[in-house]
């Protein structure tokens, strides 16, 4: 009940401020309910939801101003209270480019593809973007403000951030470098901040080749809990992307030095060397007497752990036809070498302390991850899909058929089995899901 007041309170002061004000409102709700059972004696559903309210209005002569409002009512504490988010925005549109004040959540990455997970910090500030300096070049500045806690009192405050950012781009070619700070309190001698440099270019080789190369380098990395300190923890990456009729090819190579994730932890998987190697992941192996253990080494970026070597990582699409499509995936971490890293062990990917792993170490680093699939849309509203994975000593097979009913309204089925050298039972899984977006 309580939520449902909220949420009726939240809807007659959107629509009671854009009838009186003239601003356009625009609103967005996402649910998805999902079950799934899993090895014959697990059952369980999930319900997720948001919604988004968008407040605007144009004031003329390049003026405008807006509020968004998030509503969360399934928040993870599982409480009876409605989860809350929202920020206030002005904007000033001028000649010199595009002003904007925001009450919070205003930050932003000075590199292009290394800086996933290393965003500034976020907070109440100022942004300009700019593109009538020079034709061509877009201009990022940031400067917002949070506070700090330093080793005395007297050092507490506000302190501010920055971020500056700028493209060149013609037809044919791509220049950027981004460089953001945090400034500490006199106090703090070890920076936890994220800062951060990164430089990148591209380059088009006619219609069917794209290269690319990035450099970007985070120089305040540390240990908060008695780590040693790392200075100049620094990502490399090439690509090339190849379209040719209906082949595609993606490649990436990535060299990296220790502590220097790039990835989501959501989105690491299991079967991946690639995802492995971004978020400081390095799997060993050791047989003890009954099963096979993983030691996996947890990156903790403020500790100053992670991978430092060389991935690559190859993506290879051909369309048979329209509706047909064969893919097939390579990745391997060609050298890897583990920096200050906390060990744990796993046995059917359940996480525990290692302090006497059994066994023999066998190095793991360079195992190659491959995976192959096919996917068959036999109608507008019916795809199948399907494939196959290993990495090592683990397997993974997946089958997959997704339907839309309608506009917004998609069932899926999906059927996976995971399963392991030297372990004899193999995890498989069930899922159906429908997902409903209005």
């Amino acid at each position: 009940m309580k939520k449902l007041l909220v949420v009726l309170l939240a809807l007659t002061f959107v629509f009671v401020m854009a009838s009186v004000t003239l601003a356009v409102v625009t609103s967005s709700v996402d649910g998805k309910v999902e079950w799934t059972f899993k090895n014959s004696d697990q059952f369980g559903g999930s319900v997720d939801g948001k919604i988004i309210f968008d407040l605007a209005k144009d004031f003329g002569e390049g003026y405008s101003a807006g509020l968004k409002v998030k509503l969360d009512p399934t928040n993870d504490n599982n409480s009876d209270e409605l989860k809350y988010d929202g920020d206030g925005w002005i904007k000033m549109v001028k000649d010199f480019g595009t002003l904007t004040f925001q009450t919070g959540g205003l930050g932003g990455n000075a590199a292009s593809e290394l800086g996933v997970g290393y965003d500034m910090a976020s907070a109440a500030g100022v942004k300009l973007e700019s593109t009538s300096l020079v034709e061509g070049l877009n201009l990022t500045v940031v400067v917002n403000d949070t506070f700090k806690k330093g080793k005395l009192a007297t050092d507490d405050g506000n302190y501010a951030n920055y971020l500056l950012k700028g493209e060149y781009k013609t037809d044919t070619m791509t220049i950027g470098a981004g460089y953001q700070a945090h400034t500490l309190a006199t106090g703090i001698t070890i920076p936890t901040e994220k800062d951060a440099m990164a430089v990148w270019a591209g380059y088009k080789l006619g219609d069917a080749l794209n290269l690319g190369l990035e450099y970007a380098s985070r120089p305040n990395l540390d240990g908060n809990d008695g780590a040693v300190k790392v200075e100049g923890s620094t990502g490399i990456r090439v690509k090339a992307d190849y379209t040719a009729g209906a082949l595609t090819v993606n490649a990436k190579v990535q060299v990296q030095s220790g502590a220097f994730y790039n990835i989501d932890p959501d989105d690491v998987g299991s079967i991946s060397a690639f995802n492995f190697f971004q978020y400081g992941y390095d799997r060993d192996m050791s047989q003890s007497a009954t099963t096979l253990i993983y030691t996996v080494n947890h990156a903790d970026p403020e500790d100053g752990s992670g991978i430092a070597g060389t991935a690559v990582k190859v993506d290879v699409a051909y369309k048979v036809t329209d509706a047909i499509t064969l893919s097939a995936n390579v990745e391997d971490i060609l050298e890897g070498a583990e920096t200050g890293c906390d060990t744990y062990t796993t046995s059917n990917y359940g996480y525990t302390l290692n302090t006497t792993p059994g066994g023999t170490a066998v190095d793991a680093k360079k195992l190659m991850s491959y995976k192959v699939g096919v996917s068959d849309a036999l109608s507008e509203k019916l795809t199948l899909s399907a494939y196959y994975a290993g990495y090592g000593d683990l397997s993974e097979i997946q089958a997959k058929a997704e339907y839309t009913f309608v506009a917004g309204l998609v069932g899926s089925l999906e059927l996976k089995s995971d399963s392991t050298v030297g372990v004899a039972k193999s995890t498989d899984t069930y899922t159906a899901t429908l997902k409903a977006t209005l």
